[in-house]
């Protein structure tokens, strides 16, 4: 407790307000006192960020992996719903690689992709969803 206090009184110190974070260090979404809060926060950004692209982001994950969350066959390192590879992925902030992250997780990182580099990550497939 004494630590936290030390901290506490450094940042005060030093920025002349103290921000409430949570577990993790994290500072908290405004309004927020629990991570339950923080999570439903989050969920909705990433619904907001997925409704614009969500026709475009079926369609792709229909042509690509059937609406499942697969490991591409024959190599390539693209898996998921939307048959990401990991450096892009990675690139829109996912960790590890696509599979195995919520089809919300997936979906959100693709519409970050659209709004970066429009749908030319998934060219080879457009005339399937185009």
């Amino acid at each position: 407790m004494a630590r936290v206090a030390v901290i506490l009184t450094a940042a005060l110190a030093i920025t002349g307000s103290v921000e409430v974070t949570n577990a993790v260090g994290k500072p908290r979404h405004k309004g927020c006192n629990t991570h339950k809060c923080d999570k439903r926060v989050v969920k909705k950004h990433m619904k907001r960020t997925i409704k614009p692209h969500r026709g475009i982001l079926n369609a792709i994950a229909w042509c690509e992996s059937r609406m499942q969350d697969i490991r591409e066959r024959g190599g390539s390192d693209h898996t998921g719903y939307l048959q990401m590879s990991s450096t892009l992925w990675q690139w829109v902030g996912g960790f590890g690689i696509p599979m195995g992250h919520s089809k919300l997780e997936q979906f959100y990182r693709g519409a970050k992709v659209i709004n970066e580099l429009g749908t030319q990550p998934w060219a080879a497939s457009q005339s399937c969803w185009g």
